[in-house]
């Protein structure tokens, strides 16, 4: 059995992992995945040290280059390509007067409890970046508590603590079982999920093997 190492951040690891490698372990079944989720930044911090052989991560902001440096980063042996995109969507509780409306602006949410994640998430650093394209921080939210997973901060939106602005595909079943609404924002903001070969895998040709699974498109120098 051949072993391939993994680290993801909450949501690739939780939503888009298990069926990739599901999909790929049918067509390698001498192949065993070991996936640790943590968050974007352990999981980038790992690859980019050789601990694992992949990342698959809900940003590149962690790397410790800039993002104008990429192609110095692949050109030095890593690789990195993109395995989904998603919307970051504003969750309600379903007593909120926003649950009523279809869409809000996000100035709107100026002075809103809000619960956040932690400084390691992919999606806190998304949702940062989004705010700052748009003249505002994360300080013009009255923010009320910090969790360490996606999963944790919809339930306790779902307990009346706030609102928050999280993961499309991590919202879902949530909303379909009427614990949160979602409420779209006006200016929809996207993101993009990577997977992230480590310059020195312990198996290169495993490793390439499954990076070239489960990318759409790899980025180029």
């Amino acid at each position: 059995m051949k072993t391939v190492e993994i680290a993801t951040g909450t949501i690739p690891g939780t939503y888009i992992m298990p069926k990739l490698m599901a999909d790929f372990r049918r067509e390698h079944p001498d192949v065993y995945p070991r996936v640790l989720v943590c968050d974007s930044l352990e999981a980038t911090r790992l690859v980019e040290t050789n601990m694992v052989d992949l990342a698959a991560v809900g940003t590149l902001r962690f790397l410790s280059v800039g993002e104008d440096e990429l192609p110095f980063l692949i050109k030095e042996g890593f690789r990195i390509g993109i395995i989904g995109e998603e919307e970051l969507v504003l969750v309600v509780p379903p007593d909120h007067e926003l649950a009523e409306k279809e869409e809000v602006s996000v100035e709107e949410l100026k002075g809103i409890d809000y619960v956040n994640r932690e400084p390691g998430s992919g999606t806190r650093r998304e949702v940062e970046r989004f705010l700052r394209e748009h003249g505002m921080s994360f300080d013009d939210f009255n923010v009320v508590q910090e969790l360490g997973s996606t999963d944790a901060v919809i339930k306790a939106v779902a307990q009346g603590a706030g609102v928050s602005i999280v993961s499309e595909i991590a919202a879902q079943d949530y909303a379909e079982k009427g614990d949160v609404v979602v409420v779209r924002l006006k200016e929809r903001p996207k993101r993009k999920l990577y997977a992230i070969r480590a310059k020195e895998p312990k198996n290169p040709d495993l490793a390439d093997e499954v990076f070239e699974f489960i990318v759409e498109e790899e980025l180029e120098p």
